[in-house]
């Protein structure tokens, strides 16, 4: 029993051991396949580092990145506030654009208004030319018959001209005599200025005797006792009757200037001109009544003698005439090299020209009170040089005017003017004429203020439709341009203020306001506080500037003006 069960534990542990022997080849198996998952997980792991090192890099870059994108957002925030407000920039300028429109479309309807009118001038225009085709044919006839006569004239020409031949042999003679009468007048007249001359010397000294015997006769009055002043006659000359003297032509003699003040006032304008004339080929006399200015030809230049009065004359370059001024109406006397302020422009209308340039060049003329010398093609074709002055661009709707125009800053302001045409004085016409700009040929400017005291107050005037238009510019183009003696009047004074105030220089305008007290009466019946407030009143109910002038009134309130 027992080797039976040895032989079965022998059987059994036969099968253990070759169940151990497949265990343990099973377990080869597995470990030679565990030695490959080890060698597979130790690539992964170097691969695994590599990536992780590959990471790190990564990780700064992208916080780099992170930074520079930081950065970026910030300037972004900046660039947003920008944004921001051009936006808001924009916005108001496309509300302005919206009022143009509308601006725009009136302009449309008035120019379609216009077209409308210029199609039943074309109308009317087609008429007349089969009008004046018709007079054409007339007027051919009359040429045939002109011709006609014109060879009959031609053969009584031949036959006068023998006899203009002899008239002219005794014009010649005649000529001759006059002449030579001429030649003695001019000879008489020498002398006349020689003994002149000789007569203002004598005058000269007899005045310097008469002051020398009423020094000596104050002298001998005041070594007299007073008591015997009253009593005691002056010595008289032998047989002349001791008569009182009248009072009133004393006041007389001493409302006049004497006469030495004359002859000093002579000789010093006299050398006046003579530095001017001699260095200079003309000279510009400023007057002192308005500061109106007139430019002469150096060479014509003379010192002359009017009724009660002496003076200036000469050729005066913009009138083209002869000009007196009185000596006492001059202010200031200047050589010049040459008359004109600017040089020649040339003037081309077409869209690549200079249009605008002479436009401004206009403007300022107008403004400023130039004249101006211009090369005109008229519309038969004609060129001719003129001079102009007193200028203005015409009225909408008006042909006629009187220079100086009192409406011409008021209408440019206001946009009544007809931008294609100026009116304006030219020498030796009586009345104002119309020019048509785009005519003009050259234009340049004179290097002189003419006007008249009425073209002043106009001017003055020019400024404060200047600030109630916003126009800054030409308000400050207007005062530099005046008179130094306008720019203290009050109403210069208070627009010249009122400009300030629109360039936001508030100092400037409230040392201007405050130069006056504010119930100093500027006009009739109307105080300085009073004329500043309706102006002030004016432009903030058409919207100038109106929260600048609001602040203005209450600052003048608390300096105690009637607000």
């Amino acid at each position: 029993a027992s080797k039976k069960e040895l032989e079965e534990k022998l059987a059994e542990s036969d099968k253990q051991k070759e169940t151990i022997v497949a265990s343990k080849k099973e377990l080869e198996a597995k470990l030679t396949e565990a030695e490959k998952q080890k060698e597979t997980i130790a690539a992964g792991k170097k691969e695994l580092e590599e990536k992780l090192t590959e990471a790190k890099k990564q990780k700064e870059t992208i916080t780099a990145s992170k930074k520079e994108l930081e950065e970026k957002l910030a300037e972004s925030d900046k660039q947003k506030e920008i944004i921001t407000a051009s936006k808001k920039e924009l916005e108001e300028k496309l509300t302005e654009a919206e009022k143009q429109k509308e601006t725009i479309a009136a302009s449309k309807k008035e120019l379609e208004a216009k077209l409308a009118e210029v199609e039943k001038q074309k109308e009317t225009i087609a008429a007349s030319k089969k009008e004046l085709e018709e007079k054409l044919a007339e007027v051919e006839k009359q040429k045939e018959i002109l011709e006609a006569n014109k060879k009959e004239l031609e053969e009584q020409s031949e036959k006068s001209s023998q006899d203009l031949a002899k008239n002219y042999t005794a014009l010649q003679r005649e000529l001759s005599e006059t002449q030579e009468k001429l030649d003695a007048i001019q000879s008489e007249n020498s002398t006349l200025k020689s003994n002149l001359s000789e007569l203002q010397k004598k005058m000269h000294l007899l005045l310097e005797e008469k002051e020398q015997l009423i020094h000596e006769k104050e002298q001998m009055q005041t070594a007299q006792p007073e008591s015997d002043k009253e009593e005691q006659p002056l010595p008289q000359p032998e047989n002349e009757k001791v008569t009182a003297e009248p009072e009133t032509p004393q006041k007389e003699e001493e409302q006049q200037p004497h006469s030495s003040d004359i002859l000093e006032a002579y000789q010093e304008m006299k050398a006046r001109l003579e530095e001017s004339t001699l260095h200079y080929p003309y000279t510009r006399i400023t007057s002192e009544t308005n500061g109106c200015q007139y430019i002469y030809e150096s060479r014509t230049l003379q010192l002359k003698a009017e009724l009660f009065i002496w003076g200036v004359e000469g050729k005066e370059v913009v009138l083209e005439e002869n000009h007196f001024i009185p000596y006492n109406e001059i202010a200031k006397i200047e050589g010049l090299e040459t008359p004109f302020a600017t040089d020649v422009m040339t003037c081309d209308f077409s869209e690549e020209g200079n249009g605008e340039e002479v436009a401004e060049a206009l403007l300022m003329a107008i403004c400023c009170y130039h004249p101006i010398h211009i090369t005109y093609r008229d519309k038969n074709g004609r060129i001719s040089e003129r001079n102009l002055y007193w200028i203005c661009f015409q009225p909408q709707g008006i042909s006629s005017v009187r220079l100086p125009y009192e409406k011409i800053f008021r209408d440019m302001f206001d946009g009544e003017i007809d931008t294609d045409h100026i009116m304006a004085m030219c020498a030796h016409t009586p009345v104002p004429r119309i020019f048509i700009i785009n005519q003009i040929l050259s234009i340049q400017i004179y290097d002189a203020f003419v006007t008249t005291r009425k073209g002043i107050d106009i001017q003055i005037d020019g400024m404060y439709y200047a600030v109630l238009a916003s126009q800054s510019e030409a308000a400050d183009m207007i005062y530099k341009c005046l008179p130094e003696q306008f720019k203290k009047l009050p109403a210069v004074i208070s627009y010249r203020a009122h400009y300030w105030m629109l360039e936001g220089d508030y100092q400037k305008a409230m040392k201007l306001y405050l130069s006056f007290a504010p119930d100093t009466e500027v006009e009739k019946g109307k105080t300085w506080a009073a004329m500043n407030i309706a102006n002030f009143d004016k432009f903030i109910d058409n919207d100038v500037e109106a929260e600048r002038f609001l602040q203005l009134k209450e600052a003048l309130k608390e300096e105690g003006w009637p607000i």
